[in-house]
């Protein structure tokens, strides 16, 4: 079967001029970097990522993830997500399209420096609300890597459970030999532990049981064995997963706090996936040597009211983007940077702010140990 490719996501069909962060293996003959396997932070956003950016630029600072994989970050009615504010500097971004009626969104960061691809289900319907993306590693060994959402609301996700299990079937058949599947998909009648099994009273012909039978018939292991969704007052659930072609592919999984108000937990893990990146270049934006004055004149010769008459909002935002960006191709120069080197902290990032973010999680422990509802309030 087949594997279609795409670069990834980059907007809503904005050409965005020269892309602010790339990377090139021209000098690929110097020094690499030692074999390493990917350090993997998973959650389910549960709303709009945009209010939580800051929180995963934090948690980034904090633990320095390699690729990080969420779900639902556009919010159930609201503006889609501007894929140009969710970046992170020194990591590639990969969405699903983010358009789609009835999907929340998924995506995938992962650290420039690993050169990864997006790819396409070959598959007769593919689902729509996931995304994929390939690695390369050691020793011609070669990751697929999935992230799954699968709506909360059964009515609306047995319509698209075909084409779901299509897509996972489709996935654990490829001819891989890593394969890392991770997401939401709201099956929390089934347990894991210490096999996958459904209770006495559920059909075999539920979506429960067609899922664990899609799961099953692909020879796939289950790593998550806790509930992964809590909300006060309410029985806590597993709804989130963690699926391997290979047992030992995982090492070192831990739960952490939610995102911000998300009712989700984290999940960070390491991937068994040996890695050895060439040293790559990557350029960025040299603003410190931008000619501001060309820019502002440049934007002032533009006839906004005429520009904007008539488009509506997401086309005014994608107009204004664009015109920046092509501002900022013609007056600021570029640069050639090692993305490898320490990562600056924003200047917002400071001790007191990681400090909260470390309390927080040690409070979300807390609360895990006990289960008193007065700890889950603070």
């Amino acid at each position: 079967m087949g594997n279609k490719v795409r670069q990834n996501y980059r907007g809503q069909g904005i050409n965005r001029g020269r892309t602010p962060v790339s990377t090139s293996n021209s000098n690929t003959g110097k020094a690499q970097l030692s074999p390493q396997n990917p350090k993997v932070y998973y959650t389910n956003v549960d709303n709009s990522i945009m209010s939580k950016h800051d929180l995963l630029l934090a948690l980034i600072t904090i633990h320095n993830y390699d690729i990080i994989s969420l779900t639902e970050i556009k919010p159930k009615f609201g503006c889609v997500p501007d894929i140009q504010t969710m970046r992170v500097a020194g990591y590639d971004l990969f969405t699903n399209d983010l358009t789609t009626p009835h999907t929340r969104g998924t995506s995938i960061y992962v650290k420039s420096s690993y050169q990864a691809k997006q790819i396409l289900p070959d598959v007769t319907e593919p689902y729509a609300d996931c995304v994929w993306i390939t690695m390369k590693g050691l020793n011609n060994h070669n990751m697929l890597l999935g992230v799954i959402y699968r709506s909360g609301t059964p009515t609306l996700a047995n319509v698209y459970d075909d084409s779901l299990h299509e897509t996972i079937t489709w996935a654990a058949s490829s001819n891989y030999t890593h394969k890392l599947i991770m997401g939401d998909f709201n099956h929390p009648v089934i347990t894991w532990d210490p096999s996958p099994a459904l209770p006495g009273n559920i059909s075999p012909c539920s979506s429960h049981a067609r899922f664990l039978e899609c799961i099953r018939d692909s020879y796939l292991h289950q790593h998550v064995f806790q509930p992964t969704r809590y909300r006060n007052g309410h029985t806590p659930t597993q709804d989130d997963l963690l699926f391997t072609n290979e047992v030992e592919m995982i090492d070192q999984l831990t739960v952490l706090d939610p995102l911000g108000a998300s009712d989700h937990i984290g999940i960070m893990f390491t991937v068994m996936f040996g890695t050895c990146l060439p040293l790559p270049i990557k350029t960025v934006y040299n603003y410190n040597k931008g000619d501001y004055t060309a820019m502002r004149n440049l934007l002032n010769n533009i006839n906004w009211e005429m520009a904007l008459h008539g488009l509506s909002v997401q086309d005014m935002t994608d107009y204004i983007n664009q015109t920046i960006i092509a501002a900022i191709d013609k007056t600021v120069p570029i640069k050639k940077v090692n993305p490898l080197a320490n990562h600056r902290k924003p200047l917002w990032m400071n001790e007191s702010t990681l400090k909260t973010v470390r309390k927080k999680n040690q409070a979300w422990i807390r609360y895990l140990n006990t289960k008193d509802g007065q700890d889950y309030q603070r």
